[in-house]
């Protein structure tokens, strides 16, 4: 007989929806609020490096950092996109958080160098990234929220001849935002009720 139970299919479990932890971006049941601003500015005579506030949330805030070079003054490595590292190399993009208590987030996108719960606190994730060969931008998640206080931004391209370059806003910004973001749903967190 063709439907005796030696014969049945092996029912096959329905598929779990992984709850993405909360260094690697704001939960799929949040709507982040926006606190769109220019946040840093640094340039050369060759490129120029510019961070914008996205949105936030209970988690943690996204920022976007986009580069633009001249084509005629790029270094080969350039050509790919800025590479976001800790220690340099030869296109190495130094981009840091620093907290008000002193801790820092620190972008590396190295290979091998993976985004694992691990790693010390604070942390960046990398989102998202798309250019071409004369601009590139990276949408980042810095996860958890700040404290209260000053929140310091670095950034430095020595290949495109960008120096350190620092600015200092008040976390209120982002925690101001934070407040404001929605629950979407709570049954299940990724679906709505």
């Amino acid at each position: 007989m063709c439907f005796d139970e030696e014969n049945l299919p092996i029912p096959v479990p329905p598929p779990t929806r992984g709850i993405r932890p909360p260094w690697a971006g704001p939960p799929s049941n949040v709507l982040p609020a926006p606190f769109g601003a220019l946040l840093l500015q640094a340039r050369s005579e060759m490129a120029v490096l510019a961070v914008y506030g996205a949105h936030a949330c209970a988690e943690g805030f996204g920022v976007e950092v986009l580069a633009k070079w001249q084509q005629s003054t790029q270094p080969e490595p350039v050509r790919q996109g800025p590479h976001f590292a800790s220690r340099g190399g030869p296109n190495a993009l130094r981009f840091v958080i620093r907290f008000a208590d002193g801790r820092e987030a620190i972008a590396d996108n190295r290979p091998g160098h993976p985004a694992d719960p691990g790693r010390q606190l604070p942390r960046i994730s990398f989102r998202s990234g798309q250019g071409s060969d004369s601009e590139w931008e990276h949408r980042m998640w810095v996860w958890p929220l700040p404290p209260p206080g000053p929140l310091t931004i670095l950034c430095e391209w020595p290949a495109m001849a960008i120096p350190e370059t620092t600015a200092v806003l008040d976390a209120s910004v982002i925690l101001d935002a934070a407040a404001g973001a929605a629950t979407l749903w709570t049954s299940g967190g990724d679906s709505p009720p």
